[in-house]
C-alpha cells in the first residue's frame, strides 16, 4: 500500500534541502520557535510547511504524504504527540475504525529529529465547517418539524446559529459524523476518542482521502 523506501528516500532529499536552507536549527532542537521563525515563503518548488502546537508538518505537493516532526516540549517529560497518534491508529484498527482516521507511522531520523508520515487529506475547514453546520441544521429543523416558510422559521434559524456556536467543536462535527458514517459508526468513533483522550476535533483537524472524511490530527491537546 505504501511504498516506504520511495518515500523514505524523496523526504530524506528535502530534510537535506531544507536544513541547506535554514531549517537545521529546528531539525537539531525540534524547538517550536526555529520552525515559527523560519520564513515559509522561502522554501523552493513544492514543498510546503505548515505547524500547529505540537508539531511541524512538511509536504511535497507532488506526493500523496506529509510529514509530521513533534516539537520539543518544555515539561520535564517530553511529550511526543506524533507517537500518541501512532499508537491511536494501530489501536484504532484493532477497534475495526481505521477508515476514521488518516493512517500514520513512523518513518525515520533524521539526524537523530524522529519524522513521522501520515496520508495526504484534501482539507478545507471552511467547507467542512459549512458541511458540519449543515447537517446539525437538518436535524434540529426534522426534530422540531421545521422548514423554510415555516412560521418561527428566521427565529429558529437565529437560536440555533448562537446555540450551535456555543457547542465545544466536538460536538459541532458529530452531526455531520451520523449522516456521512451513520449513527451506530460515529458513535463508536466518539466512544473511541474520548477513551483515548482525542479532543481538539475541530473542523480544522479533518479532511478528505480519496472522498472518504478522516481525521487527520488526532493526538489530543494537552499543553506543551
Amino acid at each position: 500500500m505504501h511504498d516506504r523506501i520511495a518515500i523514505r528516500n524523496h523526504y530524506m532529499e528535502v530534510l537535506e534541502e531544507l536544513s541547506k536552507i535554514g531549517l537545521d536549527t529546528f531539525f537539531e532542537t525540534r524547538a517550536r520557535c526555529e520552525f515559527d521563525n523560519f520564513d515559509w515563503n522561502s522554501v523552493p518548488g513544492s514543498i510546503q510547511l505548515s505547524g500547529g502546537e505540537t508539531k511541524a508538518v512538511i509536504w511535497d505537493n507532488e506526493m500523496p504524504y506529509v510529514l509530521k516532526i513533534p516539537y520539543f516540549s518544555t515539561k520535564t517529560v517530553d511529550k511526543n504527540y506524533c507517537d500518541r497518534e501512532v499508537d491511536f491508529y494501530a489501536e484504532a484498527e484493532e477497534a475495526g475504525l481505521e477508515d476514521c482516521f488518516a493512517w500514520c507511522d513512523f518513518l525515520f531520523f533524521f539526524h537523530n529529529c524522529p519524522v513521522y508520515i501520515m496520508e495526504w487529506a484534501d482539507c478545507d475547514e471552511g467547507a467542512i465547517g459549512d458541511s458540519a453546520y449543515d447537517a446539525s441544521f437538518r436535524l434540529a429543523c426534522a426534530q422540531e418539524g421545521i422548514s423554510e416558510g415555516s412560521e418561527n422559521y428566521d427565529r429558529f434559524v437565529d437560536e440555533f446559529s448562537d446555540s450551535y456556536y456555543n457547542c465545544d467543536c466536538d460536538t459541532q462535527i458529530l452531526d455531520l459524523l451520523d449522516e456521512v458514517w451513520g449513527y451506530q459508526k460515529a458513535r463508536a468513533f466518539n466512544d473511541f476518542c474520548y477513551d483515548h483522550g482525542i479532543n481538539d476535533r475541530h473542523t480544522g483537524n479533518w479532511g478528505y482521502v480519496d472522498g472518504r472524511l478522516v481525521i487527520i490530527d488526532y493526538s489530543g491537546y494537552y499543553g506543551v
